[in-house]
């Protein structure tokens, strides 16, 4: 269950990041957003910062996952063509969101 709540939270961030700038997305909005206390928040995770790291790591992993899947794909050539251009605009997207939030991470800009 506490792997689960953490993915909650952390599905909960991304969606936020998604309309949010980071330095506007406290503690308690994130909470709200993953239907769980404040308190209960920090119980899984120690700091902001701490969460903002496991969303980073995670969506790491996932584009990992993502093109070692492509790689073992056993699709035609122009199928993945067109998968690795999506996950291309995926990769530039996150490495968007990543500048964005290192910048934030960087300057300490949590506000909770």
């Amino acid at each position: 269950m506490k792997n689960e709540r953490k993915q909650i939270i952390l599905q909960a961030l991304a969606q936020l990041l998604e309309k949010r700038n980071p330095s506007k997305i406290t503690t308690a909005l994130l909470a709200k957003e993953s239907k769980i206390t404040e308190a209960a928040l920090y119980r899984h995770f120690p700091s902001k910062r701490t969460i903002y790291l496991e969303l980073l790591n995670f969506c790491d992993v996932s584009i990992r996952e993502k093109i070692s899947e492509l790689k073992k794909s056993k699709k035609d050539s122009n199928d993945l063509i067109d998968q690795m251009k999506t996950l291309s605009k995926e990769i530039k997207n996150y490495d968007l969101e990543i500048s964005n939030i290192n910048i934030e991470i960087n300057n300490f800009k949590f506000i909770n």
